[in-house]
């Protein structure tokens, strides 16, 4: 049975590529449905998709008048002592950080990730905001973000607890690199 279909196969594709030449070679033209990726329609297609990608990785870029978007490097201290170093990301309705600090006994590194859902905001003027979260385990928040310098925007934040969370320093940066050097924090 297969050595029947084989022959057949074999001609269907060889008249079709002679028929192809005859057209192409008597109009100068391609047969109709016959298409190439870069023909005129194609081009279209590709320069949408292209533009659309574009814009939606616009969309997801900071905002520097709303900050939305803004990932910041940060440090935690409890009684003036650095307890982590972490990521901030302000979505304007969240702030969600995961901060790095060392184990128990000071074996291995333990990321702890926490969302602070915003119960209050106030934009005290363009690229400032006054802002109180609540995060999962009940821990309040509260403080001023400042998005005037979009390179470095700075945050100060102290939890009902007493936690300073603030933009990393020269401490955050040296604990950074001797502990967790391949990770990227944010805006150093």
């Amino acid at each position: 049975m297969q050595l029947l279909i084989a022959p057949i196969v074999q001609d269907v594709f060889y008249s079709k590529n002679i028929e192809y030449d005859i057209i192409m070679h008597a109009t100068g033209k391609r047969p109709a449905g016959d298409s190439m990726l870069l023909d005129g329609g194609n081009m279209k297609k590709i320069l949408f998709c292209t533009i659309i990608l574009i814009i939606h990785s616009i969309c997801y870029a900071r905002d520097p008048v709303t900050g939305n978007g803004t990932l910041i490097a940060i440090e935690l201290k409890a009684n003036d002592k650095l307890t982590a170093v972490g990521s901030l990301e302000y979505t304007g309705e969240t702030l969600e950080i995961v901060s790095f600090s060392k184990g128990v006994a000071g074996i291995g590194i333990v990321p702890v990730p926490q969302i602070y859902n915003i119960v209050d905001k106030t934009i005290r003027s363009q690229g400032i905001h006054h802002i109180k979260g609540q995060n999962q385990n009940g821990v309040i928040a509260s403080g001023t973000i400042d998005f005037r310098n979009q390179i470095k925007p700075k945050i100060t934040l102290i939890t009902d607890g007493g936690t300073v969370i603030t933009n990393i320093s020269m401490e955050g940066l040296k604990w950074k690199k001797k502990y967790i050097p391949d990770i990227i924090l944010g805006q150093e």
